[in-house]
């Protein structure tokens, strides 16, 4: 079950294969006292989610969308992606959704501008094209990020009508 894969952990990673993940490893090393691995099949991710006994959870691959869906608040990052890949269970148990890939990426794009063009992102890239390839939930991040700054992104992906084949 769900509850003891956190073996007590009030925080973890939540997704439906993990065995690549390292990110129990990161957070260790960054000082967390525990970090656990939930690792679940698509029907009983949900109810993990609601009912759980988490405090935060990071969320990945196949569960963004869900995590997004399930949330009792989200923020502007998660309401334009739909995708969420970290949520906050509040005292009185209601859920907060983050989208963290949208303001990691952001912020290394601000960096990378500032350092290597001298300028800020949205002065920099305004009107530029970007090419994204693959269209899950990280891809929505980096959409979301370069937009904000003024660029046309184009996704292209394995499925759907721009794929790579065509």
């Amino acid at each position: 079950m769900a509850a003891e894969a956190l073996r007590g952990a009030a925080f973890g990673l939540l997704g439906e294969k993990l065995g690549h993940s390292w990110s129990r490893q990161i957070h260790l090393q960054l000082g967390a006292a525990t970090y656990g691995y939930v690792e679940l099949p698509r029907d009983e991710a949900a109810r993990f989610i609601r009912e759980g006994a988490w405090t935060g959870i990071n969320v990945t691959i196949p569960y963004k969308a869900l995590a997004a869906e399930l949330a009792d608040e989200r923020s502007p990052r998660v309401e334009a992606t739909g995708a969420a890949n970290t949520l906050v269970r509040g005292d009185d148990g209601r859920i907060f959704a983050e989208n963290t890939d949208v303001i990691g990426f952001s912020r290394l794009l601000e960096r990378f501008c500032a350092r290597e063009l001298g300028t800020p992102a949205h002065v920099a890239l305004a009107g530029a094209k970007a090419l994204i390839l693959g269209s899950g939930g990280a891809s929505a991040a980096v959409v979301y990020a370069l937009a904000e700054v003024g660029m046309r992104p184009t996704v292209i992906s394995r499925t759907g009508d721009e794929g790579y084949e065509g």
